[in-house]
């Protein structure tokens, strides 16, 4: 059995000022080297599950928190912002919030130079992070001139160098592309595949990110709504469709023949699934 990395327990959290909380009795567990797909409308609590989880709850954002997070076993609340940054990665949604540095090599560098890391080892591990996220010939690009697939790789990269064990990715895809979109997500995967890492990602392209995600779970007003493998979790359409939510496109179609009395031994999640399962229909 896969050993727990991240962990809530009766989770809650309001903040300042706030008469309804923002997180309401959180229970999850996410295992080493598992990627698992957070799904939820604008308002469910995604981004404050994050910060809980890399310690900017409760350290540096104000308000009031029940329960707690466990990160490899410890209490968030018993570690540091530094100590928690060598184990949780965020990735934001626009890599322009992110990058600043005149030069790629120069933002793989900040993260370990802040970590007060010595100079061959900061050298060390901006060539490791250049050359697993593929960007060494952007070493001395401006990241500001670089194209928008370009500059996510770079952020996660910059993310990398500080080794984390856990990436956490806020719709990574969401401004570019549908060609670096593809190229970010195969990254992604690759980091998971190749290098173990357990990463959660929220995106609103689940067509592709469910297709390699381990688990599904759904946020809803603070709660978690529905929590499973993406196949249990995206057969249940019309429970998705109360919050608000889609399912892959091929899981969509499959819900609006059910309708008309069509049936399927296995719910389709992919194009591939979809072509294969509505062919025996004919």
């Amino acid at each position: 059995m896969k050993e727990p990395i991240v962990v809530a327990e009766d989770l809650t959290f309001y903040y300042s000022g706030s008469k309804e909380p923002a997180l309401r009795d959180v229970n999850l567990t996410f295992h080493r080297g598992e990627i698992a797909l957070l799904v939820g409308a604008t308002g469910a609590g995604k981004s404050t599950l994050y910060m809980c989880l890399n310690g900017l709850i409760p350290h540096l954002v104000p308000g009031r928190v029940g329960g707690r997070v466990l990160i490899d076993g410890s209490p968030t609340s018993e570690q540091s912002i530094s100590e928690l940054a060598q184990k949780v990665g965020f990735v934001f949604q626009s890599p322009d919030v992110q990058l600043f540095s005149h030069t790629v090599r120069e933002e793989l560098a900040f993260g370990p130079e802040n970590l007060g890391l010595s100079v061959p080892e900061i050298l060390r591990r901006i060539q490791h992070a250049a050359t697993t996220i593929s960007i060494s010939d952007l070493l001395e690009r401006e990241p500001a001139y670089l194209s928008g697939g370009q500059q996510q790789s770079v952020a996660i990269g910059a993310i990398w160098a500080m080794l984390p064990e856990i990436l956490i990715m806020d719709e990574p895809t969401s401004n570019l592309d549908p060609q670096s979109s593809q190229r970010v997500l195969e990254l992604i995967r690759s980091l998971n595949s190749e290098h173990g890492k357990t990463v959660l990602i929220a995106e609103h392209k689940i067509d592709a990110a469910a297709q390699f995600a381990d688990s599904i779970l759904v946020l809803n007003e603070g709660r978690i709504a529905m929590q499973g493998e993406p196949r249990q979790v995206f057969s249940q359409t019309e429970k998705l469709h109360e919050m608000g939510l889609v399912a892959p496109a091929a899981a969509e179609l499959s819900f609006e023949l059910s309708k008309h009395g069509y049936t399927f031994e296995c719910w389709p999640l992919t194009a591939e699934e979809g072509i294969e399962a509505f062919g025996q229909l004919l």
